[in-house]
């Protein structure tokens, strides 16, 4: 179980079937702290005998957070290999939960992913509105429906 309630699952699944968590390597670590300060989750304590990060609460840590490994300048801090990330997201059905959540978060017609406000895209299928990738080629795909009409609202 997440050692903090509100981080006992992850999209549905149980935090503590999900093997995701830092694992720090006390050779590279200088015991500069910015993995244990730098965290939201609480994941870390303190050794103040070893001046050295403790993973005190590995299932507070955020699936597919690897912040403190971005910020760790001496490269001690590794996480499991985003492949068995993958795999979970599979084979736990996560992608649908995701898809479902996003819905109900973003109802329809809401502008969601919008680089420039003033001119988004309408589905003229389903009413969803955001800025496609301009640069990529072929279709514009809506993420919603799958449409492929676009209207730039005023």
């Amino acid at each position: 179980m997440a050692d903090d309630k509100k981080f006992s699952e992850w999209h549905g699944v149980p935090r503590e079937k999900i093997k995701w968590n830092p694992r720090v390597d006390e050779k590279k670590c200088v015991g500069c702290g910015m993995c244990a300060t730098g965290c939201g989750r609480n994941v870390y304590d303190w050794n103040f005998e070893k001046k050295k990060p403790v993973v005190a609460r590995p299932n507070n840590c955020l699936v597919g957070c690897v912040t403190c490994s971005n910020t760790c300048l001496f490269g001690a801090i590794a996480f499991p290999d985003k492949e068995r990330l993958r795999k979970i997201i599979v084979e736990n059905g996560v992608l649908d939960r995701a898809k479902n959540e996003l819905k109900a978060k973003f109802p329809k017609g809401k502008v969601i992913a919008v680089a420039e406000p003033s001119n988004p895209y309408e589905c003229k299928k389903c009413g969803y509105r955001f800025i496609p990738k301009e640069m990529e080629p072929g279709p514009k795909l809506c993420p919603e429906c799958g449409g492929q009409d676009w209207v730039r609202p005023l």
